[in-house]
């Protein structure tokens, strides 16, 4: 774009910082090295204003928080431009997260003894201290995630999409009996059972988490701001291509996403190829022990609707305030949930 177009491109990002959350150094990086004409954001804590309009545009249950920063993002962006490009899918397609790494080692650890696996190991890594920082800083969240997929996947080969809430947690929670057969993810990942694992998680996440979560939460944000956001890694040729390309072109070792690396070389910084994947995530846990704290515990507790029991409600804020576990993304299900039963159906 920046090559073949006839004035500056512009580029537009978001800042958290002080926080593990942060991406400032990169995009500056990229700017920089592109010759972009660059805007970015600060981001705080402030989302009063914003949450129920928010959850207006969603018109459902929606669980992904970083729809918050996509939010901020797209009304900065709209005040300057109004077509936008993206970069999603290119995770999905092109194997970009971790995950698909971890469940290679899972197959791994799986080998060890049924025993050292749930004496040893799992009670150790759970009994590692519980932060709010992004995942992708934190070995002790690293190997918590793996575990629990581990012992997901373990007792469902078809659950490879993470869950928010477990089964149990859900009965505990509200009554119901998750029932497998109802799950969407369940049914899109049995039509790759004859694929390898990898390749099966990757997949399932283009029909669902892709579908369902990424592009919805963009298509939602953006157009309340009436910004186009178009995703040139999901043209149909592309998403064909990539389909056919053997899973040893997309990740190799602890390389991922090695076909577009092996392409950006000397079109984008040296030390952008180079480094891990970083979601796109806001430092919602500790925003919620601090300048968010009282706005989210009342969210919480105020819900008439009765669904969940205010118990389980009340030991998992309290669990959070005190260190114990990081139960952000589980809060967060809560109080958008409540938002919504409120403006829906009320």
């Amino acid at each position: 774009m920046r090559k073949n177009g006839s004035e500056r491109v512009r580029t537009f990002s978001i800042s958290f910082p002080g926080t593990s959350h942060d991406e400032s150094k990169w995009s500056r990086l990229a700017a920089g090295f592109l010759g972009t004409d660059h805007t970015k954001q600060p981001v705080e804590c402030g989302i009063e204003d914003l949450f129920s309009k928010m959850v207006r545009h969603f018109g459902e249950p929606f669980g992904d928080s970083s729809a918050i920063p996509t939010w901020r993002l797209c009304e900065m962006t709209r005040q300057h431009v109004t077509v936008a490009l993206s970069g999603d899918g290119g995770d999905e397609l092109f194997g970009g997260y971790e995950r698909y790494l971890a469940r290679r080692f899972q197959l791994l650890y799986d080998l060890l003894p049924s025993a050292l696996r749930s004496k040893v190991i799992e009670p150790l890594v759970q009994s590692l201290p519980a932060t709010t920082d992004y995942y992708g800083t934190s070995a002790a969240k690293k190997l918590l995630l793996f575990v629990e997929a581990s012992r997901r996947i373990r007792d469902n080969p078809l659950a490879v999409v993470p869950r928010t809430f477990s089964a149990a947690q859900v009965a505990k929670l509200t009554g119901l009996r998750y029932q497998t057969d109802l799950d969407p993810v369940i049914a899109a990942a049995r039509q790759w059972m004859g694929l390898d694992p990898v390749s099966r998680m990757m997949l399932t996440d283009l029909q669902t988490y892709l579908a369902e979560d990424i592009l919805t939460k963009v298509d939602r944000m953006s157009m309340a701001h009436a910004l186009e956001v178009r995703c040139p890694l999901l043209d149909h040729r592309v998403v064909e291509f990539a389909s056919r390309m053997p899973l040893s072109f997309k990740i190799r070792g602890l390389k991922t996403k090695r076909v577009l690396r092996d392409v950006a070389q000397g079109h984008v910084p040296a030390g952008i190829i180079g480094r891990s994947k970083y979601g796109f995530q806001i430092p919602l846990g500790s925003w919620f022990k601090r300048g968010l704290k009282d706005w989210a515990e009342q969210r919480l507790m105020e819900c008439p609707h009765g669904i969940f029991d205010k118990g389980v409600v009340q030991e998992l804020w309290k669990e959070h305030q005190l260190g114990h576990a990081d139960h952000t993304h589980r809060l967060w299900l809560l109080i958008f949930f409540n938002e919504w039963h409120a403006q829906f159906h009320a």
